[in-house]
């Protein structure tokens, strides 16, 4: 959508939008979405909710030139729920927790614990990151918080957790350091989709959509190319794919050797997502401080996230509702008092598939 609001200041563009609202895996409740039981003036996100401030410029200045405003997100720290029943906390929820000197104590032991391989996992980190093409499980071990940083992957991406031993290493290192060591977040008043919805509002002449459009295949011909979708035949210049790569193959009628060597890895990762007001979730751990990047260990070798969304949406800390985020942890939440579920088909990340991008970027 974005693509095509800077490409309509010069041109004749036409989005072709599978679904029959825009906004792909943006899903904000009370805007493209439903939710009967939510109070109307809440919007709650169940997929794209947060944005990095430092690392974004060209999406800041987009929210700028639309007349929107990213407001600061509080909080943003992570604990990991374990399986004993303990649970690990970092700095942010340990001053939130802690009443007392000595209960802070605690807690930072238990995190210092956790933390002593702290030296071993950057080591190999550093080691990874030279290393063309190398998958995340390359630097991780067995430890605690090797485990605990592959949830936080498996946040980031929703990648079932026990796919992201294969994730691409290079791009992991990125993202833990932008994503969770210092980040400062922002948040959209009204929901991610405030954006998709005043780009179409300030669609001029030159911005066309069509809705409910299936593409049943794309031909280059002399003239440019050819689109098959559901209104028929599009004759176009230029075509931007936004669409996961694993669907690329499907919709070329015609790719070359290079595009079917970029594409081939990419397979399709489909997530399941849960807004709900389960605090029982926490009950097994006795823990009462919710977070935004909350992980669950899980028997045989799983892992699921609650993310707390009170602060991310700009609902008041003090309601008496508080609102999540649920990602593989449907068997602990309440189906009472569950407010949205949304499957979101996203690329499956891997060290092999990865190896294309550079390529696909300088073509």
């Amino acid at each position: 959508m974005a693509t095509a609001h800077y490409l309509a200041k010069r041109h004749r563009v036409t989005v072709l939008e599978k679904q029959v609202v825009p906004g792909g895996n943006i899903c904000t409740l009370n805007r493209n979405a439903s939710a009967p039981s939510l109070p109307s003036n809440v919007y709650l996100d169940n997929g794209v909710i947060e944005f990095h401030q430092d690392h974004s410029p060209s999406f800041r200045s987009l929210i700028e030139e639309l007349g929107l405003r990213l407001e600061p997100v509080t909080g943003g720290s992570t604990s990991i729920h374990l399986l004993n029943g303990k649970c690990l906390h970092m700095p942010g929820v340990i001053r939130e927790k802690s009443t007392s000197a000595s209960e802070r104590i605690r807690l930072y032991g238990s995190l210092a614990w956790a933390l002593r391989y702290l030296g071993p996992v950057a080591l190999r980190m550093s080691r990874s990151r030279r290393r063309e093409n190398a998958p995340v499980g390359s630097f991780l071990g067995t430890d605690i918080l090797s485990r605990w940083i592959r949830m936080l992957l498996m946040y980031g991406y929703s990648i079932p957790y026990n796919q992201i031993d294969d994730f691409p290493a290079r791009q992991a290192i990125q993202t833990l350091l932008q994503g969770f060591i210092g980040t400062k977040w922002a948040r959209l008043k009204g929901g991610t989709y405030s954006y998709i919805a005043e780009i179409i509002d300030q669609a001029g002449p030159n911005l066309n959509f069509e809705l409910g459009q299936a593409i049943g295949g794309v031909r280059r011909n002399t003239n440019g190319i050819s689109v098959e979708c559901t209104a028929g035949a599009i004759e176009a210049d230029k075509l931007v794919f936004a669409v996961p790569p694993d669907q690329v193959l499907g919709m070329l009628a015609d790719p070359d050797e290079d595009e079917v060597r970029w594409f081939s890895p990419w397979q399709a990762n489909f997530a399941t997502t849960t807004v709900h007001t389960d605090e029982g979730v926490y009950s097994s751990w006795a823990n009462s401080t919710f977070s935004e990047f909350d992980v669950f260990e899980k028997e045989d070798g799983d892992a699921g996230y609650n993310a707390y969304l009170n602060r991310l949406s700009g609902e008041a800390e003090s309601s008496e509702i508080n609102y999540f985020l649920a990602y593989n942890m449907d068997e602990h939440i309440d189906p009472e008092k569950v407010l949205h579920v949304r499957r979101h088909h996203t690329p499956l990340y891997t060290a092999e598939a990865a190896r294309s991008i550079p390529e696909i970027r300088a073509r």
